[in-house]
């Protein structure tokens, strides 16, 4: 792992705990889901452009953004073992999948595409749960996203042991 991706996972590391903390304070006004969006220095350029689509005058239309697949070594970094850890990012991915919620994750997903590779402390992540709940539609969107359903968790178990989706797929 580079100096700079273990970096990046540290910072994500300390926003989680900020968050806690702030969150155990019940301050009013305050999404924690939110922070986490828009705290991360790499949504910057993604976020600025949401807004500049979001406020510019055009035909009327609204344009369909696309959901944007990682860099294969951003992929490797969020499958190594040291960047897995239970979060309110985990957490917040696993509510919308529990949810059968593909809206909500899609645009969790078009603001954090590397939410689609997160994996929690055990190394399970939303392939695992998609298979787990029979989202055959989150199973099909992760895939096109380069989610394999082939990695294991800290118990050796893949995705697709779980799934109650293989007829539908």
């Amino acid at each position: 792992m580079s100096i700079y991706n273990f970096a990046k996972v540290c910072v994500w590391h300390i926003l989680d705990i900020i968050i806690s903390l702030l969150d155990s304070h019940s301050i009013t006004n305050f999404s924690p889901l939110s922070f986490i969006l828009h705290s991360n220095p790499e949504n910057a350029d993604r976020v600025a452009q949401q807004v500049e689509r979001e406020n510019a005058i055009g035909d009327g239309k609204k344009k369909k953004r696309k959901l944007q697949k990682l860099a294969q070594d951003e992929i490797d970094m969020m499958n190594n073992p040291e960047a897995w850890d239970d979060s309110m990012s985990t957490t917040a991915v696993w509510e919308v999948i529990n949810g059968n919620e593909i809206k909500a994750f899609r645009d969790l997903l078009l603001d954090n595409p590397e939410l689609a590779h997160i994996r929690s402390k055990d190394g399970r992540g939303p392939m695992w749960w998609a298979h787990e709940y029979g989202r055959a539609n989150f199973v099909d969107l992760l895939m096109k996203l380069g989610v394999s359903e082939n990695l294991m968790d800290v118990n050796g178990i893949s995705p697709l042991s779980l799934s109650t989706v293989k007829g539908e797929l």
